[in-house]
């Protein structure tokens, strides 16, 4: 459906039924681009073209991810924050949020282990990746259900940092899976679709063992990773940005499925207050002596399998 007064686009990754794109015309389905490297350097050429004059934000679009940044919280003070920390630390988002539970993980330095899970996704992010930069096919069974959904040719960017992104003041990092400011995307039923010039696509690789745990395309614009890469491209500038997700399922047959939302400029500007809000309460709960001194969100203790500080945290224990 459309959205009027927002000038929103949806579209769902379900079987049986698909959301129109609104006005999206329908193109033939694209090609696979051999070239390579060299295309992704004529994208990043362009786009770094784009940058010049005054934008919003000072984006290094194409610069290499830094990798280890070193403690997010340093004597109290909050140096930098990431989309999945902001989330951690979100009581209204749909992942689980507590500030308590951010505080164990970055203040007080009490790392999650990482889970089998979490490996595996870690694999298939590569394995796309790789396919992208280079035409080489050499994914696995659960990145090839893929396919059909990921765009490749000289617009398509990988592994792209957020540089120069800040909030409340505070420096943002990570990095976005795939970005596209070709104008076009590929929607649910693995079909080209135009969105016209100005509107930069941003998609993330998620593997999942239930179709229970996928997002509709109107949760994932609501969620912290996808409206923060949405507030770094519209200061490329972008004038909308289509937020997509693409699921990959780990158990069972292979397949994926693909949820997108096309926001305006001015809707992810409003999503993001309510992120720089979030991240200015963050940075005082960086100087908290204890966890007790920051909110507890008890209804995350059981969320997502159970917090990992559950058996640490007092509102945890309450709720065993």
């Amino acid at each position: 459906g459309r959205d009027r007064a927002a000038g929103v686009e949806v579209g769902t990754g379900s079987d049986s039924s698909r959301i129109r794109l609104g006005s999206c015309a329908r193109r033939p389905r694209c090609e696979t681009n051999r070239a390579g490297s060299a295309l992704v350097a004529q994208a990043e050429d362009r786009l770094a073209a784009r940058v010049q004059g005054t934008p919003p934000l000072s984006c290094a679009v194409g610069a290499a991810v830094s990798g280890s940044y070193g403690p997010a919280v340093q004597d109290g003070r909050l140096l930098y924050v990431s989309p999945s920390s902001i989330a951690k630390a979100d009581a209204e988002g749909s992942d689980g949020g507590c500030p308590r539970k951010w505080w164990y993980r970055y203040p007080a330095r009490m790392p999650e282990p990482q889970s089998k899970s979490m490996a595996l996704g870690e694999r298939v992010h590569a394995e796309i990746e790789h396919y992208i930069r280079t035409g080489e096919n050499t994914l696995g069974m659960i990145a090839s259900a893929a396919l059909p959904f990921i765009l490749r040719r000289p617009s398509t960017l990988v592994e792209r940092d957020l540089e120069g992104l800040t909030a409340a003041g505070v420096r943002v990092v990570g990095r976005m899976d795939r970005i596209d400011d070709g104008g076009e995307h590929i929607d649910d039923q693995g079909d080209l679709q135009y969105d016209g010039e100005g509107c930069i696509e941003i998609e993330d690789w998620k593997t999942t063992r239930d179709r229970r745990w996928m997002k509709t395309a109107v949760q994932l614009g609501e969620t912290v990773q996808m409206v923060t890469y949405g507030r770094w491209a519209i200061g490329l500038p972008a004038t909308s940005v289509r937020l997509s997700h693409t699921y990959m399922l780990t158990e069972g047959r292979p397949r994926a499925f693909k949820s997108s939302i096309r926001l305006p400029a001015a809707e992810i500007y409003l999503r993001w207050e309510r992120i720089e809000t979030l991240v200015d309460q963050m940075r005082g709960w960086a100087g908290a002596p204890n966890a007790e001194s920051v909110p507890a969100t008890t209804d995350a203790c059981r969320a997502h399998g159970g917090c990992h500080y559950r058996s640490t945290c007092t509102a945890g224990r309450d709720r065993t």
